[in-house]
């Protein structure tokens, strides 16, 4: 577990919407209410990607016989799939700042939460159970947030 003093986000997040993303579906959802609440409220989005290298070999498709990619690679590949999820968003006249931190995601996403008006989460992500109706960050994050917390389900 990361110490949350630790976790820095560049620009700092004072206020606003906070959405965490990790790939999934139900985060492309969360993602877009996000957008669409910081048009209509005003308020800027911060889109909030935590990683650890073994769960972006798993989403890259890659296993050791694939082979390993570096620290730096797996690095741009979350920024990359990050920033193509945004785009998707529409994000105009929206300010959007994005934020990729290899880190635990529960702790990512609750340091975040300390200084937030408001955070969105998927009900669901990669991992764990597939029938689970939500997921282990999102419930902690629920439990556990000083603020807001809207969770917001895939679109069937």
């Amino acid at each position: 577990m990361a110490r949350t003093e630790d976790i820095r986000f560049d620009p700092p997040i004072s206020g606003g919407i906070v959405v965490g993303h990790d790939g999934s579906a139900a985060a492309h959802e969360a993602m877009r209410w996000a957008v669409e609440q910081g048009r209509l409220r005003g308020q800027v989005v911060h889109v909030v990607r935590a990683w650890v290298l073994s769960g972006v070999i798993r989403d890259m498709g890659g296993g050791l016989s694939a082979g390993v990619p570096s620290f730096d690679e797996a690095g741009a590949w979350v920024e990359e799939q990050l920033h193509q999820a945004l785009a998707t968003c529409q994000p105009q006249g929206v300010q959007v700042h994005t934020h990729v931190i290899h880190e635990a995601t529960t702790d990512v996403i609750l340091t975040a939460a300390a200084t937030a008006d408001l955070v969105v989460l998927g009900n669901r992500g990669r991992g764990g159970f597939a029938g689970a109706i939500i997921g282990s960050v999102a419930e902690n994050v629920v439990r556990h947030a000083p603020c807001t917390v809207v969770v917001v389900r895939k679109q069937t």
